[in-house]
Parts: C-alpha cells; sequence; structure tokens
C-alpha cells in the first residue's frame, strides 16, 4: 500500500502507474466508477458498515502518492477530422497542455499559497470536521499559466478573470451533531468576520439549503452547506462533475479518482447516471475552465442539425450540450449553417450555477457588490417571496441566522 493511502486509493495509483501512457484511461476510470458506486451505495444503505469508517474511504491523497498521477496524459489528435470526434467544447491549441507536464501544481504548498490568494486569507479557523470542496478547491489545484509569473498580484489577476469570476467557496460539515453543526456555522462566520479589514462590512444569507457569507469584492462568497455528512467520502461521492471532486480539509487535498483523471486528460467524461437539472451547463462552466468534454458514444455524424434552433432550456442531455457548444463557438454555428439566435440568457445564467446544486436565489458577486448592497437585494426579494434571513456583523441578532434545521 502506498504510504498514507487508503486500499482503494492505492489499487487506483497502481492501476494508473502500470498502464501504457500511450493508452486511454477510459478502463482505469470505469473501475474506480465502479468502486465509488460501491462505495455511494453504502452511504445510502448501510452506513455502518465497516468500510465507512475510515472518512477519507475511496480518496486519494494528492500529494502524497507518485508523480504519475499528476502528469498529463494528453490526447492524441491526429488531424482536424478527429479533433472533437468524441469531445465537446474542445480546447484549442494554446490551452491543451503537453503530455508528460503536471497536470497540478507541485506540491501542498503552491496549492496553500493559491488558497490564500483565492480565498484572500478568510479561511484562518479550526478546520476539524469541515472541508472546502470543489471548484474553488479545483482552481487551486489546478496549474497556474505555462507564461505567468507567479506573483500574488499576477495569482489573484488569473483567478478575478473570467473562469473564475463568480467563483464562490462551498463548505461542507462532516461528522457533527445539528447541535454541533451550528456552533461549527457560527465559528466560521467569526473567523470571516476577524478576517476582514474593519471597513468591511458582512452580511449572511440564508434559504433552507445554505447559510452564504458575503462581504466585499474581491472577497468571495463563501457558502455553507446545510447538510450533514457522514465524511468528506460522502460528500465527494455525490458530486456529478468528475473534476470538481476534489477537497482541502485545511492540510491536505483530497481527490477521487476521477477528478485525478480528469485533471491527467483536461476532460469531464459524461456520467448520465450522475445527471443533475442543470449538469449540462456545469460541464460548460468547467470547460471555460480547461476541461473538455468527453463522450465516448459521440457521433457527430448522426446529429440532426435542426436541434440548433431550439432553446437551451426546451432540451437535456446531449442536445443541450450540443447547443451550449454552439453559444460559445460562433464558428461552428456557421459552419453548420443554422440560425442559432446569439447569447441566450438562460444558457449564461445557468452556466454561473453553484457546483453544488441546490441554491433557490443567486445573488449577484463582482465589483460594486458589497454586504450592503447584498442586503438590499435580498430586501427586495423577500418582499415578494422569501425564506432568507440578512444580518449584518454589527446586528446583535447575528446568531437568528444560524437557528437552521440540520439533519
Amino acid at each position: 500500500m502506498h504510504r498514507g493511502q487508503n486500499p482503494e486509493a492505492t489499487a487506483f495509483i497502481e492501476q494508473i502507474s502500470v498502464s501504457n501512457p500511450s493508452l486511454s484511461l477510459d478502463a482505469v476510470l470505469e473501475r474506480s466508477a465502479l468502486v465509488e458506486g460501491r462505495i455511494r451505495s453504502l452511504f445510502a444503505t448501510d452506513r455502518a458498515n465497516d468500510r465507512l469508517c475510515d472518512p477519507y474511504v475511496g480518496l486519494v491523497d494528492v500529494f502524497h502518492g507518485p508523480r504519475i498521477m499528476r502528469t498529463i496524459r494528453a490526447r492524441k489528435v491526429e488531424n482536424n477530422a478527429n479533433f472533437s470526434t468524441h469531445h465537446i467544447m474542445p480546447l484549442d491549441q494554446p490551452n491543451r497542455r503537453k503530455d508528460g507536464d503536471l497536470s497540478m501544481v507541485a506540491a501542498t504548498e503552491d496549492f496553500q499559497r493559491n488558497w490564500t490568494l483565492f480565498t484572500e486569507g478568510m479561511l484562518e479557523l479550526n478546520w476539524s470536521n469541515v472541508i472546502a470542496a470543489g471548484g474553488s478547491v479545483l482552481s487551486c489545484l489546478s496549474p497556474l499559466p505555462e507564461r505567468m509569473v507567479p506573483s500574488e498580484d499576477a495569482i489573484r489577476h488569473h483567478y478575478c478573470s473570467k473562469a473564475y469570476a463568480t467563483s464562490d467557496i462551498d463548505l461542507f460539515l462532516w461528522g457533527l451533531s445539528p447541535e454541533q453543526a451550528e456552533a461549527k456555522i457560527i465559528a466560521i462566520y467569526a473567523a470571516v468576520c476577524c478576517s476582514a479589514p474593519s471597513n468591511v462590512d458582512i452580511v449572511c444569507v440564508r434559504n433552507k439549503h445554505t447559510v452564504s457569507i458575503y462581504s466585499q469584492y474581491p472577497r468571495r462568497v463563501i457558502q455553507i452547506v446545510l447538510r450533514l455528512y457522514q465524511s468528506p467520502a460522502e460528500v465527494l461521492a455525490g458530486f456529478d462533475i468528475d473534476a470538481s471532486c476534489c477537497a482541502y480539509d485545511g492540510n491536505r487535498v483530497w481527490a477521487s479518482p476521477r477528478a485525478i483523471i480528469a485533471l491527467m486528460r483536461q476532460c469531464n467524461t459524461v456520467d448520465m447516471t450522475r445527471r443533475s437539472p442543470s449538469y449540462e451547463f456545469r460541464l460548460a462552466k468547467y470547460s471555460k475552465r480547461g476541461f473538455e468534454v468527453y463522450v465516448p458514444s459521440l457521433r457527430r455524424s448522426d446529429i440532426d442539425h435542426r436541434i440548433y434552433g431550439r432553446s437551451v432550456s426546451s432540451v437535456a442531455g446531449l442536445a443541450r450540450l450540443l447547443i451550449l457548444e454552439s453559444l460559445e463557438n460562433p464558428f461552428l454555428a456557421i459552419r453548420l449553417a443554422v440560425a442559432v439566435a446569439g447569447p441566450r440568457t438562460d444558457a449564461k445564467l445557468e452556466i454561473k450555477s453553484s457546483d453544488y446544486d441546490i441554491t433557490s436565489l443567486r445573488i449577484p458577486y463582482g465589483p460594486g457588490w458589497d454586504a450592503e448592497r447584498v442586503r438590499k437585494f435580498v430586501r427586495s426579494v423577500v418582499i415578494r417571496k422569501a425564506p432568507f434571513i440578512g444580518t449584518s456583523r454589527s446586528s446583535e441578532r447575528h446568531k437568528s441566522a444560524f437557528k437552521v434545521a440540520l439533519g
């Protein structure tokens, strides 16, 4: 067994280590998905099973394994004809990493530097029974652009780019009782308040699924999910997008084999058994962050081009992915000689959806948005429909924002 890795992670590392680099990782991914599926089934049907005693069961400790699992396996593109044969929203050449390049940052220290800059130092807290997971962790785990000088200013500018501009920070609680979870949420809120300059206000917005903490751009939204999980492994087992299946526990970075393969190949593999209502929109969001969409069964010659004239909200599955591809690639639409009406607002809004697809209110984030503006926005919504609670750091009522039903 690889030092510090669980049996499932060890088996995965051995598979990718012996796999011929010239061969596809499809078989390894398929085996890993079966293992993860069995673990996921245990969380649903037998939560007391001994296999689940390890909170990181099935997850890989990213920086405590051989370099091969942090190395790009570039797909071979022999000509333009097979550039997009089985890939939707294929990456252009400048965004394709070379075979053998690092698929993620080199060491824990690099990740932690990126994390501090990405979070603006807001999360100096006791990380026991808390993990960050999803796009924020992936952003800090992914390699920085090749030509970028990794200064603090350059990294901050990179994380404010269009691809990451709306990325929030999702936190998940695990192994706690409802009372302990409530105390932990208050402690997280207090830590965020302590990290803020004295002239920066804080506001919390709660719905039945999350408590979100807003301050002032560029400080990102912190979203605490109000569901109690048994372990980090259960959190990541519920994620639908391969690349987002990574987590940070304040000390180590963990990832599912699905995420590691996605990083190695720069692609998310479609799995319709994990499809959610916004699945295709989130695949499109990650295509902007350097991940193609791999559809092994895709045959473009069989596509009925009439789908491109339909609204993106009126279709699902492959048809929706293809329409989203055409919206992001006007040259494709012209080449298809179809009438695709120019940016469709439903698609543009949905692509900004969270990794954890549960929010019922989207609050804008960006320059000009501070706590007071968020507070006014929420109050305007509350007048119409309103299971939301807003409160500022200075208010004595702030604890009421955390009187939540957890279970």
